[in-house]
């Protein structure tokens, strides 16, 4: 029996690490729960910009290696070894404000801290394979405050289990310091997402290949499922691919080209948001054209306003 106890601690220790490992990489179970994009005016934190990262799964999950992105730049430094349980959360921002931030809750560093931008900014949290953990896409409107918009408060997710959620899951902190690094949001609710997706339209990128625009992020698998689309004239769907970081783009490539002068209709079925919601039968219905290059006399100039 002895012989057998090396194999079964190696079991034990692959299996740990290995599960450990399969929820790091699923979607939203790290998110990103509270944002502070414009820490001036100081209320009662630090003049910093820093985000908060929550754990709404139900295992505890390792953030080395984890990243934070703005789309198009370069992503940060790698997170430190960390050992975040459930229900849990820490702030992350630059080594020389760790000091300050960490009286209100832990906090760590990355290096190469994204700039925030204060009116409106687009964030990734990235896990260590590359895939997107959480895409936030922000703006001054999110606070629902003039006031408080103008800057030293936070933006605060109030259901961390709704993350995919933008806009109407997301408001200005009520808390009287500004803010709640470390801690449970001032905000948090159960704010469960009933809202019906929509698809706005489709634009074809070239005369194979056709993109799909939805109001919301959708359920990627859902979205790369071929046969959920139908599209006229006898044109199949060959490959859907979701377009990260937010999931509410779709691009189509078709079986057959497009043809000049032909308006065909692209059908959406059985996609839900990533909240489960399927798209409302109303708008999953859009219309497509394939481009041209515009000719003499195509486009005119018909009005004028010579004395304003």
């Amino acid at each position: 029996m002895k012989g057998k106890f090396p194999w079964l601690l190696l079991v034990i220790v692959c299996t740990i690490v290995c599960s450990e490992n399969i929820l790091a990489q699923s979607r939203y179970s790290i998110v990103i729960s509270e944002i502070m994009a414009d820490p001036t005016p100081q209320i009662g934190l630090p003049n910093a910009e820093w985000i908060e990262l929550r754990n709404a799964s139900s295992t505890a999950i390792n953030l080395q290696g984890f990243r934070l992105q703005k789309p198009g730049s370069t992503a940060s430094g790698a997170m430190p070894s960390l050992l975040l349980a459930p229900d849990s959360c820490v702030v992350v921002c630059t080594a020389s404000q760790v000091a300050g931030l960490s009286v209100f809750g832990r906090t760590i560093s990355v290096t190469s801290f994204p700039s925030l931008s204060n009116d409106a900014d687009e964030l990734m949290l990235l896990a260590p394979n590359g895939s997107v953990m959480h895409a936030v896409s922000y703006s001054s409107s999110w606070y629902n405050n003039a006031v408080k918009a103008d800057g030293g408060w936070t933006l605060e997710m109030i259901d961390v289990k709704n993350a995919c959620t933008g806009t109407g899951n997301w408001t200005a902190s009520t808390d009287a310091k500004g803010g709640t690094p470390g801690a449970i949001n001032s905000t948090n609710k159960v704010n469960a997402d009933s809202h019906a997706p929509r698809l706005l339209y489709a634009a074809a990128s070239n005369v194979l290949v056709a993109q799909l625009v939805f109001d919301e992020t959708m359920d990627s698998s859902r979205l790369a499922t071929s046969s959920n689309y139908q599209i006229s004239n006898g044109i199949n769907v060959i490959t859907a691919t979701p377009v990260a970081p937010f999931f509410n783009r779709v691009n189509l490539l078709l079986s057959a080209p497009l043809m000049g002068n032909t308006i065909y209709t692209v059908d959406a079925n059985n996609v839900t948001d990533c909240s489960g919601n399927a798209v409302n039968n109303n708008f999953s219905r859009v219309k497509l054209g394939s481009f041209s290059t515009a000719d003499s006399n195509d486009v005119v100039v018909n009005e004028i306003l010579f004395n304003p």
